[in-house]
């Protein structure tokens, strides 16, 4: 079982717009070991709570919009991986199957007339996955530190074009279609795991997807504690 908070926050400069999520995860994973051969599970929930603001601005006319938003997303995943040590090395190839469903409620902006109401929207997406990972064990002052790294290639199914439906007050319904996700993303990873004590890992890490017209990139840091 696991439980965890993460932040995200998004810009669109041209647009004089941003804002940020606040998410809220819980979720179960399984695994088990057949000699080399590893088999890998999860089930994980999100809550999202997302916060935005923009400024409108033509002649004559100015508006400072904001708005909030729920929404959950459900995502569950399968893997398997081989692991082959070479020296001090272990490379790991690994093929995955993956299913995310996001559930957006509808938003309601306040500030003005430019304010807009969007439509609640739903998308169900499948992913499948290869790569390669490979890590070693280092001390760093020290400290037993396990170096990763990963190189992937992901393929997306069905709903890769996000839309919904907006209106302004009182205006007629439009139709808006967000930022497509790509059908062919290349993944990578590095990161670092320091163990602390018995029960304590530091992990640090870097995280990037490239699409045909997408980028991705997240570093993150997190602690696990066992009991």
């Amino acid at each position: 079982v696991y439980a965890g908070y993460s932040r995200s926050k998004f810009d669109a400069d041209n647009r004089d717009a941003d804002g940020h999520s606040d998410n809220y995860h819980l979720g179960l994973y399984t695994g088990a070991q057949i000699d080399a051969l590893r088999l890998s599970a999860d089930v994980g929930y999100t809550w999202h709570k997302l916060e935005s603001e923009r400024n409108v601005a033509f002649a004559g006319f100015s508006d400072h919009l904001t708005g909030k938003r729920n929404a959950q997303s459900l995502q569950a995943s399968g893997e398997a991986a081989y692991r082959i040590p070479i020296g001090r090395v272990a490379l790991e190839p690994f093929a995955g199957l993956s299913y995310v469903r996001y559930d957006a409620k509808d938003m309601h902006e306040k500030g003005g007339p430019a304010a807009l109401d969007v439509s609640s929207d739903k998308q169900d997406t499948f992913f499948s996955t290869l790569g390669l990972r490979a890590s070693s064990n280092i001390d760093v002052a020290n400290i037993n530190t396990q170096v990763y790294g990963s190189l992937g290639w992901r393929r997306a199914y069905g709903d890769l074009d996000p839309r919904n439906i907006q209106s302004f007050a009182g205006g007629p319904n439009f139709e808006v279609q967000g930022v497509a996700q790509a059908r062919n993303t290349a993944l990578t990873e590095v990161g670092a795991k320091l163990r602390l004590n018995q029960r304590t890992d530091l992990d640090l890490s870097y995280q990037g997807q490239f699409g045909t017209d997408t980028r991705f990139h997240s570093v993150n840091a997190g602690v696990t504690v066992r009991f």
